[in-house]
């Protein structure tokens, strides 16, 4: 489910992103810090792969998980930026 940064943008926004790919360190870190957030970060793409083609929904989605795993999302659909 790899992403170009153009898609990547428009989903979550570009300082987001730019953000994200910033902190690419800490957010592993944290990812890999609990079972809890590896799941948290799981579920949340599972969930986006369901709407993804449903742009404004994936928006709306995207822009309510929380700082770290949206992050974390970020990071798994940009793995080749």
């Amino acid at each position: 489910m790899n992403r170009d940064k153009a898609e990547l943008n428009s989903l979550f926004g570009r300082d987001a992103v730019n953000h994200a790919l910033s902190r690419r360190f800490l957010l592993a870190q944290w990812e890999g810090a609990s079972v809890n957030n590896l799941t948290t970060v799981i579920r949340a793409m599972q969930d986006l792969e369901e709407i993804i083609d449903d742009v404004p929904r994936a928006i709306a989605y995207c822009q309510k998980l929380d700082d770290r795993v949206r992050g974390c999302v970020i990071l798994a659909l940009s793995s080749d930026l």
